[in-house]
C-alpha cells in the first residue's frame, strides 16, 4: 500500500524563479497605535507600521529582502500558508511564587 504524497511546504525551483510570490500576512493592532505584521510562511519577518497602508508597505519589503538572502544563500524559499490563520484567546494561569516556594 502506497502512502500519500504530502504536498511540500517550500517552493520549486520553477516556482522560486517567479518574480511575484504571495503571502498571507495579519495585522496585530498595537496599544499605541499602529499595526505589527507577521508572515505565518515567514516567521522570521516580524515588521510595523503606523498605519495599515505602511504595515503592508513595510511587510512587502520585509519579504522582499527576506527571499533576497534566502535566495543568494540558495535557500528554498517556503510556500504560502494553505489555511487561513486561527486566532484565539488562550487563558494562562500564573503560577503563584508562595506555592512554588512550598513545592522545593
Amino acid at each position: 500500500m502506497t502512502r500519500p504524497v504530502e504536498p511540500s511546504k517550500f517552493l520549486t525551483v520553477r516556482e522560486m524563479a517567479k518574480k511575484d510570490w504571495s503571502y498571507t500576512i495579519i495585522f496585530e493592532p498595537l496599544e499605541g497605535g499602529g499595526y505589527q505584521v507577521i508572515v505565518p510562511a515567514l516567521p522570521e519577518i516580524i515588521s510595523a507600521g503606523r498605519t495599515l497602508q505602511e504595515a503592508r508597505r513595510m511587510a512587502r519589503d520585509a519579504i522582499r529582502c527576506t527571499l533576497k538572502g534566502m535566495s543568494k544563500e540558495n535557500v528554498t524559499f517556503s510556500k504560502d500558508i494553505e489555511k487561513e490563520p486561527r486566532t484565539e484567546k488562550l487563558r494562562v494561569e500564573r503560577q503563584s511564587s508562595v506555592s512554588k516556594l512550598r513545592r522545593e
